[in-house]
């Protein structure tokens, strides 16, 4: 099982990958596959999503470049084509695709049939995006963070920053929590102050809900940062009237406390296979992420985690089961912790991290 450390070592800066996430899929001849982030440069281990057995390389599987082949005699779960897209609707197991049907399930069920591999890799491979240093955009935060001075941290989202499908949420090893539990933890540790971590997160809402209920669920607590989690069901509103609604939150909440600073994230993106996922959503969510910049240029005290990047830069390589927790629209444990090391990195450069 992974250590804390590992967990938040960011997978852009560093030799090492700890606990990569890849769903093995059989191809056309039988033979199933997954590909990692970067080609291994020394001894590979791979575990389940459990962590409760490790798996031998040229008994299990075998890699070569950034692929892993499993053999054929493999203890590791893989999918058929046929089980995870299934020819008819499972009820309550599925879910309709653009020309396939796509196998869905809550809970542990694709957490645990995912490996988690650590690896030593060669670094400065990754051009993706990269966290900016908070010191500029949240200044008040980081020097609460300097001083040791505590504070109240709010998360406030839909059902990603509740934290579906962390294995934690499902009471299922390895027991990991959300990335504002981890982004907490790491701030925690690492300069010594006591947070008031509040997360009052409701799957299935935006920022239309988050507008008429902001005074119930955030304003009440008067957060000192404020961790703005929406995008994925506001998908029906045209980029601009999101930042619109973004801009409203921000204007009330400093209406109560003039001296709360914002987290903006970018959210992450469902299977672009979902019926539900059409060209001009996936645009609208892609777009979010450049309102929410726009934002931050006129607005002080915000800052951008752009998880809309992360993801499609990672999905150049790997394919959504990789990432995801329930096949449509939830990221895994692995893709909780990417959220946190993107988070707590704004924070951690230049900190003596």
């Amino acid at each position: 099982m992974l250590n804390f450390q590992e967990m938040l070592t960011p997978i852009w800066d560093s030799d090492m990958i700890y606990g990569e996430s890849l769903m093995m899929l059989k191809d056309e001849h039988g033979v199933a596959q997954g590909r990692l982030l970067f080609p291994p440069t020394g001894p590979v281990e791979v575990w389940d999503g459990a962590y409760s057995m490790k798996y031998e390389e040229g008994v299990d599987y075998t890699v070569e470049g950034d692929i892993i082949t499993l053999t054929s005699n493999s203890r590791i779960f893989s999918f058929t084509r046929d089980e995870l897209y299934p020819k008819e609707l499972i009820p309550e197991r599925s879910f309709p695709g653009h020309g396939c049907n796509l196998l869905w399930s809550e809970g542990e069920f694709f957490l645990h049939r995912q490996i988690e591999v650590t690896y030593p890799c060669k670094k400065g491979q990754w051009e993706g995006p990269v966290p900016p240093s908070a010191k500029e955009y949240l200044p008040l935060t980081c020097q609460r963070l300097a001083k040791k001075e505590p504070f109240k941290m709010m998360v406030f989202g839909d059902s990603i920053s509740q934290g579906y499908n962390t294995s934690r949420r499902f009471f299922a090893p390895p027991y990991q929590g959300d990335y504002g539990e981890l982004v907490n933890e790491c701030l925690h540790r690492h300069f010594g102050t006591i947070i008031q971590h509040i997360n009052t997160s409701i799957a299935g809402r935006e920022t239309n809900f988050a507008l008429e209920y902001l005074d119930r669920l955030v304003n009440d607590y008067a957060p000192d940062l404020l961790i703005l989690g929406f995008g994925m069901n506001d998908s029906d509103k045209e980029p601009k009237v999101f930042r619109k609604n973004i801009e409203t939150i921000i204007d009330r909440v400093r209406e109560k406390k003039s001296t709360t600073e914002f987290i903006l994230v970018a959210t992450s993106l469902p299977n672009p296979l979902w019926e539900y996922e059409t060209p001009t959503k996936l645009a609208y969510r892609i777009a979010y992420k450049e309102e929410l910049d726009r934002i931050v240029a006129h607005i002080p005290g915000t800052i951008v985690a752009d998880i809309t990047g992360i993801q499609m830069y990672m999905q150049q390589k790997k394919r959504y089961i990789d990432i995801t927790g329930n096949h449509i629209n939830h990221p895994n444990d692995f893709f909780h912790r990417v959220y946190a090391q993107f988070i707590s990195g704004m924070f951690l450069q230049g900190s003596g991290s």
